[in-house]
């Protein structure tokens, strides 16, 4: 058993053929949770997003034909939105599995201004500190000029996420989960045709604790969007039948001991008597 996530800049859903193209490859993939950046799908025409068979939708879109972030999650999950922007940068829902709530943070960060950007929403994530968080989305910088940049690109701190970012996955205890479970490779998600170079922008980040439940994550291949989506798979625990069986360690405990004689020896009073008292 397993949930299936995935995080895409999609570049647009306005057009109707980019829409049923990007819906039909989404469908395909049978997925629990997808995120979406980029959609450029205004307030007024948000039903343009409503796509039943992907899911529940929860829209963060401003009132022009810019930015723009949908999730669509299953209803088994039964998600609920927890906190939107009004620009179309950023939404959080929150999810159950198996009765574990998990807050889902979709993004599409700026070009400019990101410091503080990522400052404000920071000070939002410090409301939620007892969640287990996933955050994706397009976060528009690098975590390493030196591995998540073309080669061939001048090794330069230009394109680096900035500080606040780093200060706000260290207090969430966040993880990059593609660069942890591949540290030496090298794999861009966005190809800028202006420059001719690749970047890895686009990022999944999880709670630390989460990692051993990650069973795969991985850079899908490039279809009709100029970013790769990055897919993540999470293992469920089973809920197949449990065996109980005793910590007998805690009999070394000579206080917890001595209460279980007495315990035992209390219930054996009691319970032995032949005779019944009256009231």
């Amino acid at each position: 058993m397993s949930l299936q996530l995935l995080s895409w800049n999609c570049n647009g859903l306005n057009l109707p053929r980019k829409r049923r193209q990007v819906f039909h490859i989404l469908k395909r993939e049978q997925l629990d949770l997808i995120c979406l950046q980029e959609t450029h799908v205004t307030r007024t025409h948000r039903k343009l997003l409503v796509n039943k068979r992907l899911g529940q939708e929860f829209i963060s879109s401003d009132k022009v034909k810019k930015r723009g972030v949908v999730i669509y999650a299953k209803e088994k999950l039964a998600p609920k939105m927890i906190f939107k922007d009004e620009q179309g940068r950023y939404l959080a829902i929150e999810i159950q599995v198996q009765g574990e709530k998990i807050l889902i943070v979709g993004i599409y960060a700026p070009n400019d201004g990101k410091a503080e950007f990522f400052k404000k929403l920071h000070e939002t994530l410090m409301d939620y500190l007892d969640y287990r968080v996933v955050m994706m989305g397009d976060m528009n910088g690098v975590v390493s000029t030196n591995m998540d940049k073309a080669q061939r690109q001048v090794i330069s701190k230009e394109g680096r996420l900035p500080k606040t970012f780093f200060e706000m996955t260290e207090t969430m205890d966040l993880i990059d989960i593609w660069r942890t479970r591949n540290p030496l490779e090298r794999e861009g998600t966005f190809f800028s045709e202006a420059k001719m170079t690749w970047t890895r922008i686009d990022q999944i980040w999880v709670t630390s604790s989460m990692a051993p439940r990650i069973k795969k994550v991985e850079i899908c291949s490039k279809t009709c969007s100029d970013h790769n989506a990055v897919k993540m798979e999470m293992k469920l625990t089973s809920t197949g039948s449990f065996r109980w069986r005793m910590n007998d360690t805690l009999f070394r405990d000579e206080e917890i001991y001595k209460k279980a004689q007495k315990t035992l020896k209390d219930y054996f009073e009691i319970n032995l008597r032949t005779e019944v008292e009256k009231e």
